[in-house]
């Protein structure tokens, strides 16, 4: 697994260049240059900057040794033998997830069931969870969202037996309960490890890009999409914006959503709610249990100001946002700083499971913060094991 053959040099500049080009078009050119009129320039250009300061914060830490290097001694352990205890607690979680909830939204969908029914389903599924069922929520994120990718790449990288029985499992899992974006979990950490074993690149990316293109346009549909009516006409960079296609749906989806509220979350928190008053880790339930703050749930906040009044639904948001209301541009910089050390140490393992894990969590701090992400999504427990654990 850890191939001597992998140029460190070139997937460094690779994942650097990767984050300067995504996070700059999406949160930078986009707000300032292309989101019309109707926005406030002045939050959209805080937006800009707050990007910019954190390209360069990444790339400090990422591009210079600010940390000495020593010798590391490393826990080994039996690979395959994780991969299997992975395995198991994975089945056991889905299992008692499904048990405990009502009607699968997948069966409901088949039925007939209309868009309210399945978008009640999903929300009871694990969001509303009551009593010591809140817990199922939370060991599923943290397995599915590092430790069993990890596993299933690792599985293909070795050519275990059980690979696709793996796969299997986590693919009927996503498809269970309707969650469009939930099986990029798997499709973008097994996307860049077949690209990175691909000959011809080009086809590859043409074929594997289609592929999941249908299968996020399959979700749309099994979720009720061609059930919504489309009377508003509200521009593209709107959240009230109703596409009038699957792929529209999509795009809009990809594109302007991920904008539109990094947008409307400054906008909220400059507000006569917030008052542009730094909350300082009030957002994390951990972090405001520790300080003794009391614990402001920003993105529930957010969801309400957009849709209207929601118990359990909360806005997807960028993990700059949660940097910058906590902490200003100090903590943009060094969360930004943070994030490059992890993702070169991750790099630095030269073990391609754990490499290809670094686009999923790009993925996720597109649309979620980065406490929540080391905290509730297993990455503090996943770096803790790039550093300290070794496989063989």
């Amino acid at each position: 697994m850890y191939n001597t053959e992998i140029n460190i040099k070139k997937i460094k500049k690779i994942f650097a260049i990767s984050y300067c080009v995504i996070f700059l078009t999406f949160y930078c050119i986009i707000p300032v240059f292309f989101m019309g009129d109707s926005v406030d320039k002045t939050i959209s250009e805080t937006l800009g900057a707050i990007t910019l300061l954190s390209v360069f914060g990444f790339l400090a830490s990422f591009c210079i040794n600010f940390f000495p290097n020593h010798k590391q001694k490393y826990l080994v352990i039996n690979g395959d033998t994780f991969s299997k205890y992975v395995f198991i607690i994975y089945i056991l979680v889905v299992l008692l997830i499904m048990v405990t909830a009502g009607e699968l939204p997948i069966l409901a969908s088949l039925r007939g069931a209309s868009q309210e029914d399945l978008f009640g389903l999903r929300e009871d599924f694990l969001k509303d969870r009551k009593g010591f069922e809140i817990i199922f929520s939370y060991l599923i994120t943290i397995i599915d969202s590092t430790f069993f990718p990890f596993v299933i790449v690792r599985a293909f990288f070795y050519k275990n037996k059980s690979r696709f029985l793996y796969l299997l499992v986590f693919v009927l899992y996503s498809i269970s309960f309707l969650e469009k974006g939930y099986f990029l979990k798997i499709a973008i950490p097994v996307f860049f490890f077949l690209y990175y074993k691909s000959k011809n690149k080009k086809t590859y990316l043409l074929v594997s890009g289609g592929v999941i293109l249908a299968l996020i346009s399959l979700m749309f549909l099994l979720s009720k999409f061609d059930a919504i009516d489309a009377s508003r006409d509200e521009p593209f960079f709107s959240i009230y914006h109703i596409p009038a296609t699957i792929f529209e749906a999509v795009v809009w989806r990809m594109v302007a959503v991920p904008v539109i509220t990094a947008y409307q979350g400054l906008e909220l928190f400059f507000s006569n709610e917030f008052h542009g008053e730094y909350l300082y880790g009030a957002t994390s339930s951990l972090l405001s249990s520790i300080f003794g703050l009391e614990r402001i749930n920003f993105e529930r906040a957010l969801y309400q100001s957009q849709f209207g009044g929601s118990e359990t639904g909360n806005a997807n948001q960028f993990y700059l946002i949660e940097a910058f209301i906590n902490y200003g541009y100090v903590g943009v910089f060094l969360f930004s700083f943070l994030l490059g050390k992890i993702v070169k140490d991750m790099i630095n393992t030269k073990n391609i499971a754990i490499i290809c894990i670094i686009p999923l969590l790009f993925y996720n701090l597109f649309s979620s913060g980065l406490i929540g992400n080391l905290l509730s999504n297993g990455y503090l427990f996943f770096y803790l094991m790039v550093i300290y654990v070794r496989f063989k």
